[in-house]
């Protein structure tokens, strides 16, 4: 067990919760071992240079006043070319882009690990329209929140994507009028008189079916008229037994909604009466991106794949946030009394006990340099929240996740703390390279600051020497001196000589070419870096492409896979018929998604090159001719260059096997109907899959009543021999293609 008095968490059992202390010590350690190393001064280092800031920077481009110095400033004064270089910012967007080709043109598989027995290909489907169905609802979420975790990766070195549930609940706006009150009352009647007679026939040992007589059953309509009409009379004054009654037909209905029914019916029983009953819409998962120190705090010792025993996330939240999270994840109802007492108070009091110096903008959930102003929260105030997932050991030494809240200003209360059914951390970590620790792992903003600068400065100064040789200054005697303007006319002295005679035009020296060419040899170092140059070995963007995008497909895996591991916990039994615009038949419980999954995504690599569905075609033409044995799914290989040619569309265009063999069948069952009701069908220059079609019509011909019938109507057999005939021909036709590609005529059974 662990002890209230040992600041350290060392063991926890399934029932036992920690004090709130010892885990803000734990956020505290966090925080000291963070800015002791200089992660934040980092994260400003990043920010400003993937955003080109500088101090007194202006927005027009051009160098402000500077500060007063001994010397009045020459080079460079206001006015002069101060311009954004965004190296960086290209280059990380270039790679997220990269990487976003994984939640645009992924497909996405989930099928058990082990299926059951008895149907593995029917469980196989379930799981796979289950995971369609999940993304369907987020993909919005789960798109954004994965640029923004690619964009932080490339951006900071490191970034983090946190998987949780969430329960939706709401209030619904409802209707209810006397007519359907009515229905209600009257079926609960009934059930509840047919349980009497059922209990009835028990005593007495019956077997006859319990059913009600007309008698019985008009005598319980008669009642509940009767019943209506006192409620709407409102004689006695004695409101509850009909708010009872209310609550009957809907047990959401709270007894003051049940109240303000009752008064909207009795001023207008012709129309119905609204009011609001709580919903519950189940969970949920819910994918969220942590940018290190600024919504989240870890330790320093996080390696590079995310393994670490504690994790921080701070949330900030308006009151309405604040009590919806409260019923919701079941808080403390006194913890939840003290925080509301603790509005717009956040980290000052911890960082001031703890005598920790981090920027004023930290641990803000917002962003570097987005300080919070406290006058302007004063009518929508924010309460600090910090959420916690910690990994612990049993006095047995087994492991289990754990999830909690507290606020750094309570240090005797937590908010709520519950153990979950997780291995690991529901968090997937991605770096920029390979390293021990994630906080080592260097970002675009690390590689390519001084490169930038370069740039920059030279783009500076070259542009500063462009504007001096179109305008150079004047230099000029002392003494009274006349200024030189366009049309100016200067007037001579009679002796000869004129006020301006010294003066004369400065020498500015030409823009040095040499410098541009080292400028763009720069720019070329940073290209060769990323195997982005025009130089770069083909060979060579291609492994870089292909690590980038899958090592994208890793991290995508590993959420996928927290997400469907949540679900399985969280879901109840759901139906479905649409998924992305496409009909489909999904009923599912609960019991049907045990076991561990594997998931998979299939990418291509190549899928935004011009010629790369040219190229997969031109190889699925190739497997074609040598698929002897059938081995290859051409239903994939067709959803795969759909996805390639038109990812939006594709799962529109090409159907599932079973869905398209459906349709085969329904068209040609359709067709076959036709012809026995005498309609005349018609005949296209190519009929799809017309071996299966070929078998829908042997069945049907199989069937003695259909060949009678036939028999009997010379027309109708003329019809059928016709649609036999179009199959064939049609069979006939795809043999032939096949025929001219290998030379040879196909088997028949029986010959060798």
């Amino acid at each position: 067990m662990n002890d209230d008095s040992n600041p350290r968490i060392e063991t926890l059992e399934t029932d036992e919760v920690p004090k709130a202390t010892q885990l803000i010590a734990e956020l505290e350690e966090c925080i000291l071992a963070g800015n002791a190393i200089g992660i934040f001064s980092r994260l400003v280092n990043c920010h400003n240079t993937r955003r080109c800031l500088w101090n007194n920077k202006q927005p027009d481009g051009r160098l402000g006043e500077q500060d007063q110095k001994e010397e009045k400033q020459v080079w460079r004064w206001p006015g002069a070319p101060d311009v954004s270089v965004y190296t960086c910012d290209k280059i990380v967007r270039w790679l997220m882009l990269l990487r976003s080709a994984v939640t645009s043109r992924g497909d996405v598989r989930c099928e058990p690990r082990r299926a059951a027995d008895e149907a593995p290909a029917a469980l196989a489907s379930l799981w796979q329209t289950t995971m369609d169905s999940l993304l369907e609802d987020k993909s919005f979420n789960v798109a954004y929140q994965t640029d923004l975790f690619s964009t932080c990766t490339e951006e900071l070195g490191y970034g983090m994507i946190l998987v949780d549930d969430e329960r939706k609940q709401r209030s619904e706006l409802l209707q209810m009028d006397l007519q359907s009150i009515t229905d209600n009352l009257v079926e609960l009647a009934r059930q509840a008189k047919l349980i009497e007679l059922a209990q009835q026939m028990e005593e007495a040992q019956s077997e006859e079916p319990v059913e009600l007589s007309e008698e019985e059953d008009s005598a319980i309509v008669q009642e509940v008229n009767v019943k209506l009409e006192m409620l709407l009379a409102d004689e006695d004054g004695d409101d509850e037994p009909y708010v009872a009654l209310l609550q009957s037909v809907d047990p959401k209905m709270s007894e003051a909604e049940a109240e303000s029914v009752l008064e909207q019916l009795r001023e207008e029983p012709a129309k119905p009466a609204k009011y609001t009953a709580p919903r519950d819409d189940g969970y949920m998962f819910n994918v969220e991106t942590l940018m290190p120190w600024i919504n989240c705090v870890h330790p320093v010792t996080m390696s590079g794949e995310g393994k670490t025993d504690a994790l921080f996330v701070v949330r900030y939240y308006s009151e309405t946030q604040l009590r919806e999270k409260a019923e919701t994840e079941k808080w403390d109802a006194k913890a939840m009394e003290e925080l509301l007492t603790k509005k717009n108070q956040f980290f000052e009091q911890l960082t001031t006990q703890s005598a920790i110096t981090i920027p004023n903008w930290s641990l803000n959930s917002m962003g570097v340099g987005l300080v919070i102003d406290r006058t302007a929260l004063e009518k929508l105030p924010r309460w600090l929240v910090v959420y916690v997932w910690r990994k612990a050991v049993n006095e047995k030494g087994l492991p289990m996740v754990y999830k909690g809240a507290f606020n750094p200003n309570m240090p005797d209360d937590m908010l709520f703390w519950e153990p979950t059914d997780l291995e690991e951390m529901p968090l997937v970590v991605d770096t920029a390279e390979p390293v021990l620790y994630a906080i080592q792992a260097r970002g675009v903003a690390d590689i390519v600051a001084d490169k930038q600068s370069f740039v920059k400065d030279t783009l500076d100064g070259e542009g500063a020497r462009g504007q001096l040789g179109s305008n150079p200054p004047l230099l000029r005697t002392a003494g009274e001196h006349v200024g030189i303007t366009p049309g100016k006319e200067l007037y001579a002295k009679r002796s000869g000589t004129s006020s301006y005679a010294g003066s004369q035009f400065m020498q500015v020296p030409p823009i040095d070419q040499g410098s541009m060419a080292v400028m763009q040899y720069v720019d070329k170092l940073v290209d060769d870096y990323y195997f982005r140059g025009k130089d770069t070995d083909p060979e060579d963007k291609r492994m870089f492409r292909e690590w980038k995008v899958l090592q994208a497909r890793r991290c995508q895996v590993a959420v996928l896979r927290i997400i469907w591991t949540i679900m399985q916990e969280k879901m109840t039994d759901t139906q479905i018929s649409d998924i992305n615009g496409q009909m489909v038949k999904l009923g599912m419980n609960r019991d049907q998604l045990k076991g561990r999954a594997a998931i998979s995504i299939g990418v291509h690599v190549d899928g935004y090159g011009d010629d790369a569905a040219e190229k997969f075609a031109t190889v699925l033409g190739i497997m074609m001719q040598n698929d002897r044995a059938g081995a290859v799914d051409w239903n994939e290989a067709m959803m795969i260059l759909a996805r390639m040619l038109s990812p939006t569309y594709a799962n529109r265009l090409v159907m599932s096997q079973e869905a398209a063999s459906g349709k085969i069948v329904d068209d040609q069952e359709s067709r076959i109907a036709k012809i026995m009701a005498g309609v005349p069908v018609g005949y296209d220059d190519k009929a799809s899959n017309p071996q299966l079609r070929m078998q829908v019509l042997q069945q049907w011909m199989q069937m003695p009543g259909n060949v009678q019938r036939a028999q009997m109507d010379p027309t109708l057999s003329g019809m059928m021999q016709k649609e036999q005939e179009y199959l064939n021909f049609q069979q006939q036709q795809i043999q032939n293609a096949v025929t001219g590609r290998t030379g040879v005529k196909a088997n028949e059974a029986g010959v060798s």
